[in-house]
């Protein structure tokens, strides 16, 4: 996998996933699951409940599928050039800033995160 996708994809394995949800649907409750995986209450109940950007299957880092190289490297030098990882309570967000007065850029960095990840959500936000 390449060093983009291992950046931009910090999840667990399909296997764990799976053993949580596993274990809910066998009678444990979602704390209970949680704790016997060593995982967040909140993480075990978005798998369960299926608020997740993907199933496990879609995830470059659980299934080792490759990601497009053009576009990763076009995302890459975007992330270089003004973005950043903030790192939120129950996840990390790639951070991508461009001038409102160039809506061409902002339209390919949202072009290429689709591209990179197909089932991840863009969000636009303005700032001063």
């Amino acid at each position: 996998m390449s060093a983009v996708a291992e950046m931009l994809w910090v999840m667990h394995p399909a296997a764990t996933r799976l053993e949580a949800v596993a274990l809910v649907r066998s009678g444990h409750t979602v704390s209970s699951a949680a704790r016997q995986l060593a995982l967040p209450v909140s993480t075990v109940r978005d798998w369960v409940t299926g608020r997740t950007t993907g199933p496990p299957d879609e995830c470059p880092r659980c299934t080792r599928a490759s990601v497009p190289e053009g576009p990763s490297a076009a995302l890459l030098g975007y992330y270089l050039g003004d973005g950043c990882i903030s790192h939120a309570p129950r996840y990390d967000v790639l951070r991508i800033s461009c001038d409102a007065r160039l809506p061409g850029i902002i339209a390919d960095v949202s072009q290429v995160l689709r591209e990179v990840r197909p089932t991840g959500k863009v969000f636009h936000v303005s700032g001063p």
